[in-house]
């Protein structure tokens, strides 16, 4: 039963936290989604399969 109370204890202090944080986070924009969404579906990153010069760009692009 302790447990039980710990954990609920410690749940609802750590959902506080996140609520806490989450007016910090950084908002998506439509606009800006989509655009990374067309860049990195473009042929320009040579369909970004793994250990191809196509991953490299788009893990370059994403960072």
């Amino acid at each position: 039963m302790k447990m039980i109370a710990g954990l609920a204890v410690a749940s609802t202090a750590l959902l506080a936290a996140f609520a806490y944080a989450a007016p910090n986070l950084p908002k998506f924009e439509n606009s800006n989604l989509r655009a990374s969404i067309r860049a990195l579906s473009s042929s320009a990153f040579a369909g970004r399969a793994p250990d191809t010069i196509g991953e490299k760009k788009s893990i370059a692009y994403v960072a």
